[in-house]
């Protein structure tokens, strides 16, 4: 029987899902996507904060300074980095093949552990990555896949992918040390200095180009604002808030699991939103793929 945990990560894979399709309708650049997402999403999380704090004892921050260290650095490379990436693949090939490259952060993660950590590989946990790859090749491959890409901001179908596998390898870095630096803090703290460090990052970034004042006039535009704020209460805020609750209420091999399957949810919703359904190809590819991450993360935990 699904407990809070449980309910709370495909909830939060739902909304994962969802705010997906709303991204995808925006009308910037990957980057400046990421740097709107993360002010409003700070403005949430601490408002969340205030509200939490006001009817309890928590404190509101309680991070050492090695925690916050750690913490920065997956900010930065997690959120500046890996959501930009993420954003990109997300306008050249449309949500669900986007969340299916994306969540195969698992794969990547227990691959770096075998790497540097020289942890060994279950057989039934290569069985998951081949099955994983194999899912994605179906999918990739398939010509109507190409239809579901936004068309907003296109590009090639492979840089698409390269960027997917980027950001997913980034948000496995990422998140291997946001766990590491929220020990001593709650989740919603940790959210905040990562959100942080990932707006602060980007405002550099266009400041140093010369783009700042374009790009935050490109943001602040009614058309832009009516997507942006839906998205960012939905995916930032609510899907990253529900995927702690999931964390620390259920074990994090089965809130993995659940969280991971984004693309399913984005199956259906893609059929009532823009009225398309699937080929029995890119179906088969997506419920194959999902099944391997599944194997990854429930025998690799």
């Amino acid at each position: 029987m699904f407990g809070i945990g449980e309910v709370a990560a495909l909830t939060a894979a739902f909304l994962w899902s969802t705010s997906s399709l709303l991204w995808r309708e925006v009308k910037l650049s990957a980057g400046a996507m990421n740097l709107s997402k993360n002010v409003f999403g700070l403005l949430l999380m601490l408002a969340h904060l205030a509200v939490l704090t006001s009817f309890t004892d928590q404190l509101a921050f309680t991070a050492s300074p090695s925690s916050i260290v750690f913490l920065v650095i997956s900010g930065l490379i997690g959120v500046a980095i890996g959501d930009t990436f993420f954003l990109r693949s997300l306008q050249i090939l449309g949500p669900r093949i986007a969340l299916m490259i994306a969540t195969t952060s698992p794969v990547f993660s227990v691959l770096l552990g075998r790497v540097y950590l020289k942890e060994q590989l279950l057989l039934i946990v290569v069985a998951g990555i081949l099955l994983t790859i194999a899912g994605l090749f179906i999918v990739l491959t398939d010509g109507a896949a190409t239809q579901e890409a936004p068309n907003l901001y296109p590009g090639k179908i492979a840089a698409g992918i390269w960027f997917g596998i980027a950001g997913a390898l980034c948000q496995s870095v990422g998140g291997v040390l946001s766990r590491v630096g929220s020990q001593d803090c709650s989740g919603l703290e940790a959210a905040i200095y990562r959100v942080t460090v990932g707006m602060v990052v980007l405002f550099v970034y266009y400041s140093i180009s010369g783009k700042l004042l374009t790009t935050v006039r490109s943001i602040l535009r009614w058309h832009v604002i009516k997507l942006l704020f839906p998205a960012t209460v939905i995916g930032t805020w609510m899907g990253i808030w529900l995927c702690q609750v999931a964390y620390k209420n259920s074990d994090v091999a089965i809130a993995q699991t659940l969280l991971s399957t984004c693309p399913l949810f984005a199956i259906p919703i893609i059929w009532i939103y823009d009225r398309r359904r699937l080929s029995a190809r890119a179906l088969i590819g997506t419920l194959i793929a999902v099944a391997g991450i599944i194997l990854v993360v429930k025998y690799s935990s």
